[in-house]
């Protein structure tokens, strides 16, 4: 009577673990599954946040380029080089104003 108790109480154990490895396996599965599915949504925010910040530097590098070619022009407005017969004849006075033209001669303060 003990031995035959016994031996169900093995049966009841070996059923118990195979449930359990049984349970391990497919918890497995479904940890790789959710794994990939990880991976695969990690690598579109990532992509994501690379066409984001794409985005940025170039309305950064618009932005930059406008305020350079609108100093460039304010700079090309305000200085006006003097040329050869304007220095030889004594307009503008390459040392005093380097080298731009105001509309006079070098000593009328112009």
């Amino acid at each position: 009577k003990l031995v035959a108790a016994l031996q169900e109480e093995i049966r009841t154990r070996e059923s118990k673990v195979d449930e359990l490895v049984s349970g391990k396996e497919e918890d497995d599965t479904s940890i790789r599954e959710l794994r990939l599915e990880l991976r695969k949504v990690t690598d579109e925010l990532e992509k994501m946040a690379c066409l984001v910040e794409t985005e940025r530097f170039d309305e950064e590098k618009a932005i930059f380029l406008g305020e350079l070619k609108e100093r460039q022009v304010q700079k090309r407005k305000k200085k006006k080089k003097v040329g050869f017969w304007m220095w030889l004849f004594g307009f503008g006075d390459t040392a005093a104003d380097g080298g731009e033209y105001h509309g006079g001669r070098s000593g009328s303060g112009g």
